[in-house]
């Protein structure tokens, strides 16, 4: 090989990425041309071999002038390559690492796809399919999973899309309230308008609440069945705070909103909570009310906690005492000698003690230090709400269950909260046996995606089993009592499903229940002939249809009269 060694030191650069021996070595002439046919092997094997042997100095230095500059000690000085350009190679370990620390520098020089992509901003068009997409999958994620509007504007939510698909940038706050939000509520309605125009039987669930910044709405949700499935959508969401709550201004709304709205779908039937207002908004559709089944157990054990209350903390209404029971009432004295042990007393104890760790971070954390110590399970006190179903029964167990490291901090305070005794905390087991059975039934009967219809009598019926069995193993007589107010009520309010006729048809419906689901056989039996009278009305109905149509020969003999 003919090749000049000429501008070694200096080497031109170049615009395009070419092989680091280019740099070194120049063909001397390109106009001879051979005058017999050549070929060459493709790669450049005799080229490093060339380099290695005789310029490996040059070359070490045109590969590694970082590290030359780290480590001057270890560069090869000037003049130091002897007459001849030749090289002596130490190891054959030397040649391995040049070839190494090339590759290094090529994987520096070239750029990752996500610094390409920010460099010359090849982000989804506007219209682009990707970008449609991915907008409505955001849109979806902050209203399913409650996400603050602003969680778009967070750095750390940005990077981490980033690094998903560094081609999508986010849309900015006002793009989606004013934009993709109304966007894709307006399709979501058309989507349900339309399913609701092939439906031909709906019922809706409807509720006032009230939010943290004391604005009231009203949630009417619609149950249906579509392709052979259980289907529920929210059909309206209404500010009502300058409306007054009564019914006929919730039947006003329900019409104009739903109504109205769906004027092809039978309204059959209205599930609410048991509210004066909402039952006679009922009558006022004409349209069949069925009452919460787990708004009428809470309602169960809600009043069976007010009758253990002492008569000496007992007020004119009992509306407003049910809502102290879900209140921290400092002026109510829970120490004072009630003569007997009260559940009322109890629960109301554990609601201060509960108040008190939750409003000092100091003694939440001499808690947990004290339940590490004792190798315990690190929980968190629950509150009791009003609003939040089975409440009363979590912040029993979990006060039950750190009862000893609860007494030990609130021993060495110097707050004035009262302590559980001996005998309340006895009580408590055979408090928590009587709630934990009511709680079962509220979760079973709280499904969306299940038919709870069908449910009710056969949970009311298990409810009072569990109760009357567990009269030999409740041991205070305070919880004794609190069974038998237990009983009493659910005969009450809960046994009224097995005469109402809709829930007492569903249970005989049910393949798993029929007859078992009854606590009571009569109601059963009514049952029974409710469906047997119902059959025949559709029997008679398509009987009456058939013989209304004109048979195939009837209509050939008036055409040949005719």
């Amino acid at each position: 090989m003919h090749w000049e060694e000429e501008n070694f030191d200096d080497p031109q650069p170049v615009k395009q990425k070419q092989s680091t021996l280019q740099n070194f070595l120049v063909p001397k002439s390109t106009d001879a041309q051979s005058q017999f046919q050549t070929s060459n092997s493709g790669n450049t094997s005799n080229y490093w071999d060339h380099l290695h042997r005789y310029h490996a100095s040059k070359l070490k230095k045109s590969i590694e002038p970082e590290e030359e500059e780290e480590s001057p000690s270890h560069s090869t000085p000037s003049g130091s390559e002897p007459e001849g350009g030749r090289v002596e190679i130490e190891t054959e370990n030397q040649c391995v690492q040049i070839q190494k620390n090339l590759s290094r520098k090529r994987s520096k020089d070239q750029p990752s796809l996500r610094k390409y992509i920010k460099k010359k901003r090849l982000y989804y068009g506007a219209n682009s399919k990707q970008r449609i997409t991915l907008d409505k999958t955001l849109v979806k994620f902050i209203s399913r999973d409650l996400q603050p509007l602003s969680i778009v504007n967070d750095v750390g939510f940005k990077e981490f899309v980033y690094e998903l698909n560094p081609r999508y940038s986010l849309p900015s706050r006002p793009t989606v309230t004013n934009v993709l939000i109304p966007k894709m509520y307006q399709e979501v309605k058309e989507t349900i308008s339309t399913i609701l125009n092939t439906v031909k039987y709906l019922t809706i669930t409807f509720d006032g609440w009230t939010s943290i910044a004391k604005q009231s709405y009203l949630t009417i949700t619609g149950h249906f069945i579509f392709e052979s499935k259980l289907q529920a959508a929210l059909l309206n969401f209404i500010h009502v705070s300058d409306v007054s709550s009564t019914a006929e201004n919730l039947k006003f709304l329900i019409q104009g909103k739903v109504l109205k709205v769906y004027p092809n779908v039978a309204l059959v039937c209205a599930v609410t909570d048991n509210a004066a207002n909402m039952i006679a908004t009922c009558e006022k559709l004409k349209v069949k009310h069925i009452p919460c089944g787990a708004h009428s157990i809470q309602l169960v054990i809600n009043h069976a906690i007010l009758k253990t209350k002492p008569s000496s903390l007992l007020t004119a209404s009992a509306d407003t005492d049910i809502m102290k029971l879900f209140e921290s009432d400092e002026s109510e004295n829970l120490v004072a000698d009630h003569n007997e042990v009260s559940v009322y007393i109890i629960l109301k104890k554990c609601k201060r003690i509960t108040t008190f760790f939750h409003s000092s971070p100091k003694k939440s954390a001499e808690l947990k230090k004290e339940l590490n110590l004792r190798q315990m399970e690190i929980t968190t006190l629950v509150q009791s709400v009003y609003t939040r179903w089975n409440s009363s029964y979590e912040m029993l167990q979990r006060i039950y269950k750190t009862l000893d490291c609860i007494n030990i901090i609130l021993l060495k305070s110097k707050n004035n909260i009262p302590l559980l005794n001996h005998e309340e905390t006895e009580c408590i087991p055979d408090i928590l046996a009587c709630l934990k059975i009511f709680s079962v039934m509220t979760e079973k009967l709280s499904g969306e995606s299940y038919a709870t219809i069908s449910l009710l009598i056969p949970c009311t019926k298990q409810i009072l089993i569990k109760l009357g069995n567990l009269e030999s193993t409740i041991k205070t007589q305070a919880g004794q009592k609190f069974r038998k107010l237990l009983i009493k009520l659910s005969e009450d309010r809960l046994l009224q499903y097995e005469t109402r006729t809709v829930p007492s048809i569903a249970t005989v419906m049910d393949p798993r229940f029929k007859n078992l689901g009854f606590y009571q056989y009569t109601n059963f039996a009514n049952a029974a002939t409710s469906i047997k009278h119902e059959l025949k009305t559709i029997l008679n109905s398509l009987t009456t249809t058939i013989n209304a149509q004109p048979t195939s020969d009837s209509s050939n003999e008036s055409q040949k009269k005719g």
